[in-house]
């Protein structure tokens, strides 16, 4: 984990707020998909053997690829424009299909709140921890709460 962390970071996917016009969409929607998958991992492995994560938050704009399939986006470009305009305003599809790509934004949405949980776990308790234990079970209950109402629409 620590090398695939540093690759990340080396290749500069960790920042993601700033993407840069002269690299094509389907790289700049590839590079948020890999950025995605390695924090999912990351995660997920600092959970199972309790241990602090490579990849902070605080350090990686982890902006998330749009809710597009792989071949839209390899597609032409007349499709891809079409697809794109029939985005929701948070990059969600609007026809209700889940694509590989839709479980990773979920998942994304998730990244701070299981980092969150993490750092209750695993960090120094010189805080208050009761405060920050309900804002991390509210801050969960609002993410579950726009996947339903994006599930449902």
């Amino acid at each position: 984990m620590g090398d695939l962390a540093s690759v990340v970071v080396a290749l500069g996917y960790h920042d993601t707020t700033k993407d840069d016009s002269d690299v094509p969409f389907y790289l700049q929607q590839f590079r948020r998909r890999a950025l995605a998958g390695a924090h999912e991992l990351d995660k997920g492995l600092a959970t199972f053997v309790g241990r602090p994560p490579h990849l902070s938050r605080r350090y990686v704009g982890l902006g998330p690829p749009l809710d597009l399939p792989s071949s839209v986006i390899m597609g032409t470009p007349e499709a891809l424009t079409a697809a794109i305009a029939r985005l929701d305003s948070n990059g969600w599809n609007t026809e209700g299909r889940v694509y590989p790509i839709t479980r990773t934004r979920a998942v994304a949405m998730l990244i701070g709140i299981r980092e969150e949980a993490l750092e209750l776990s695993l960090g120094q308790r010189n805080d208050d921890v009761n405060w920050r234990s309900q804002y991390v079970t509210s801050s969960c209950y609002d993410c579950i709460n726009r996947l339903s109402a994006y599930n449902h629409a």
